[in-house]
């Protein structure tokens, strides 16, 4: 009998533990939105080139390829890295220089955040023999 009264308590255990509760949906008290995270961050591209004009008083730097050209608007806290100095100024460029260009798209506008000289930039590991 004893037997009997504990296999009924432990079916008895097992089949309530086998019903599902239903879970209650909470709602968030508040909806959190920020226009900073629904805008997506423009991506920054790279263009290298040679050195077609510059003017310092506009800021304003065209760089040519072998078939096309751009110009960029020199953002004021630009990093411009020339031979000569880590920390350079647009009027430190010359024409005819091969330089790398960090920039993004800003509308119609491709705004210049890093210039660095051809020759200060870092080689490949696979360039070295």
């Amino acid at each position: 009998m004893k037997k009997i009264i504990a296999l009924l308590l432990g079916c008895a255990l097992i089949s309530t533990s086998v019903v599902p509760i239903p879970a209650v949906a909470q709602e968030p008290d508040e909806e959190v939105t920020s226009e900073a995270t629904t805008e997506a961050k423009p991506k920054r591209k790279s263009y290298k080139g040679t050195i077609e004009a510059i003017d310092v008083a506009a800021r304003t730097i065209t760089v040519k390829k072998v078939a096309s050209s751009k110009t960029f608007t020199v953002a004021p806290d630009a990093h411009i890295k020339t031979i000569q100095k880590e920390y350079g100024t647009l009027a430190d460029l010359k024409e005819g220089e091969l330089i790398n260009v960090m920039f993004k798209i800003d509308g119609e506008t491709n705004v210049a955040a890093r210039i660095t000289h051809a020759a200060e930039m870092k080689k490949e590991p696979n360039d070295a023999k």
